[in-house]
């Protein structure tokens, strides 16, 4: 039985085919009916707007292939041929090597992510839920989800943000010191200040409060987080209770002055401010910057943070990548041991029945035996046989761990008939 991925992601293919590949879980589940069938033994499907692979065990690789990309194929609309340029195919150690990969964030378009770990275990337990997976699959997805745990506990790979709106969470944090007392001010409740907010709340933010030129967009953002919503004529008087500013709107035009700051300032001249502008153009004017207590920090600083952040996570891929090689050694040393379990109870089944036979013919030559010279011979050859079959299967044993235990066992299938053997005893 071999492992098979196939599928195709950001680096494969443009925005358009992966939200026409895109599969829901619905869609999904309907997958496995027709998936799920001979020559394929096990599947499942990890689809993720950057992403769709369709991870199978099968024991005819060129059936399961023309299966799995028919079905990738139907769901772009367009003929196979077409699409397979788009396609990666691994098989074996490196389809397990590349689900580790993907779950320890380093196969993600934004390096270290942490949301595609959680988008392995949704596609794991669906595929568990509808019976689709079995145990060579269980054990991989498994063992990958533990390398994303792994990879993120210790490594630095998840550390550090790197997209503007963690960026700019990661500068109030560490300006404020502790936001889980902190009250944050987020204007702006567009695309971009829903993932600041998000951000703020995944770090225990104490109070958001949300303001927006359209109420009902506050509202909504608001109520999602726990969060306070503010109309837009009440900012002035937020900033005198407010210890981080974040403005995020796509206004065209200034929206916190900095006479506002000031007259703010005044009621709390020993409190200190932290503004940070990430809209663009800004939102915040530049002088508030100038006022004592108060440090603004604009996108340009916040992109260089980003830079910086992202060397320092590329840094973390090597080790990334030796927590791999450990996880798929491991995997594959038990699969091969679940292989070659069954091949040594044949050969070892085998070679008892040749004895038992042998000794049967040998005992009708002495008929004279008595009970406890027939039991000597009997413990001596299987005493014999015992000792001839330690040393081959030590050996095998050893290759397995490893890692070249296939071709052992392919050998040990055919110098000893060992297919015919099984074949026989079906």
């Amino acid at each position: 039985m071999s492992i098979l991925v196939i599928g195709l992601n950001h680096k494969t293919a443009p925005i358009q085919l992966r939200e026409q590949v895109y599969c829901s879980r619905n869609e999904i589940v309907k997958a496995f009916h027709y998936l799920a069938a001979p020559p394929l033994s096990e599947c499942a499907i990890l689809s993720t707007c950057n992403r769709t692979e369709i991870y199978a065990v099968t024991d005819d690789v060129e059936k399961a292939r023309v299966r799995i990309e028919t079905v990738l194929a139907a769901r772009a609309q367009m003929p196979a041929s077409k699409l397979a340029p788009h396609l990666f195919t691994y098989l074996q150690k490196q389809a397990a090597r590349h689900l580790c990969a993907v779950a320890s964030g380093i196969d993600s378009m934004m390096l270290g992510e942490f949301e595609i770990q959680h988008q392995v275990i949704q596609a794991f337990e669906l595929a568990q839920e509808h019976d689709a997976v079995g145990a060579l699959l269980s054990r991989l997805f498994m063992d990958a989800i533990h390398t994303g745990k792994r990879a993120r506990t210790e490594t630095q790979i998840g550390a550090r943000a790197i997209s503007i709106a963690s960026a700019a969470v990661q500068v109030a944090q560490q300006t404020a010191r502790d936001l889980k007392s902190k009250r944050v001010l987020l204007v702006g409740a567009g695309e971009l200040g829903a993932r600041v907010a998000k951000n703020l709340a995944a770090q225990g933010a104490a109070t958001i409060l949300i303001s927006n030129r359209h109420y009902d967009t506050a509202v909504e953002l608001a109520r999602m987080l726990d969060g306070e919503a503010l109309h837009f004529d009440e900012l002035e008087n937020a900033l005198r209770d407010a210890d981080v500013v974040i403005a995020a709107t796509g206004a065209p035009f200034v929206v916190i002055h900095s006479e506002w700051v000031a007259r703010a300032m005044n009621t709390r001249p020993t409190r200190p401010l932290c503004l940070i502008d990430i809209a663009v153009p800004r939102n915040i004017e530049s002088r508030a910057g100038e006022i004592e207590n108060v440090r603004l920090y604009n996108l340009d600083e916040l992109q260089n943070l980003v830079e910086q952040n992202r060397a320092a996570r590329a840094g973390e891929i090597a080790h990334v990548h030796r927590i791999i090689d450990e996880q798929v050694s491991k995997y594959w040393e038990w699969q091969m041991t679940r292989r070659a379990a069954p091949l040594f109870a044949t050969l070892h089944a085998r070679a008892d029945a040749i004895r038992s036979t042998e000794l049967k013919k040998t005992l009708r030559q002495f008929p004279n035996l008595n009970d406890a010279e027939r039991a000597v011979l009997e413990n001596m050859t299987r005493v014999l046989t015992k000792k001839l079959l330690a040393a081959p299967t030590r050996q095998l044993q050893t290759r397995i761990q490893s890692g070249d235990g296939d071709e052992y066992l392919k050998m040990l299938r055919e110098l000893f008939l060992l297919d015919q053997e099984e074949e026989k005893n079906r």
